[in-house]
């Protein structure tokens, strides 16, 4: 999984911590796997493993322990990061993903990095849905690879490559994944 990264900028492998958000699907243990294995490579900073459980599905608890299991598998710390869900008329998925963000900026302190997943897939979604929503140049180009997230910053190393790709690199290394079942509900735009 190291092959898919995309290069490190200085200001990433400069930071004084790697944080991964871990939601425990196939693309975020990807990504901590992948991580670990450069890490084994070379110097990098401490990584250390962010869990949002968003309580949202009765298998939420199940998800905690399965990115336990990870990180102690790897021996890196993990937070797991507890929250309520709480409507604000934008829709469930606008709603945790708020929560989840909030969760990222209480952890990151000053010059530290928090990896997300997203991947190619991602990027089309996005670009698709503000395409119909209206946005203009700045939302039509899509999800930044680097940007700022409370005191640290973010950055997301799989933009050029599928999700396919990343679950089948996690299925041939025999590693447990979330399948989260919201995934296959069409009645969200991103899923439709």
């Amino acid at each position: 999984m190291r092959q898919y990264l995309s290069a490190l900028p200085e200001s990433v492998m400069s930071a004084t911590r790697w944080w991964v958000a871990l939601s425990g699907g196939a693309d975020s243990v990807a990504l901590l796997h992948a991580l670990t294995a450069l890490a084994a490579e070379q110097p990098t900073p401490a990584i250390h493993v962010i869990h949002v459980n968003h309580h949202l599905h009765p298998e939420a608890g199940e998800w905690s322990q399965l990115c336990q299991r990870h990180a102690d598998a790897l021996r890196v710390p993990l937070v797991i990061a507890d929250c309520e869900v709480l409507s604000s008329g934008r829709g469930v998925e606008a709603d945790a993903r708020r929560e989840r963000y909030n969760a990222f900026k209480q952890v990151l302190q000053q010059d530290e990095v928090l990896f997300t997943a997203h991947h190619i897939d991602d990027q089309v979604e996005t670009v698709l849905l503000r395409l119909l929503r209206g946005a203009g140049p700045r939302g039509l180009a899509g999800i930044p690879q680097q940007r700022r997230c409370g005191k640290g910053q973010l950055f997301r190393p799989f933009l050029q490559v599928s999700s396919t790709t990343l679950q089948a690199a996690v299925e041939a290394a025999g590693l447990e994944y979330v399948r989260d079942p919201s995934n296959f509900e069409v009645k969200q735009d991103r899923n439709y």
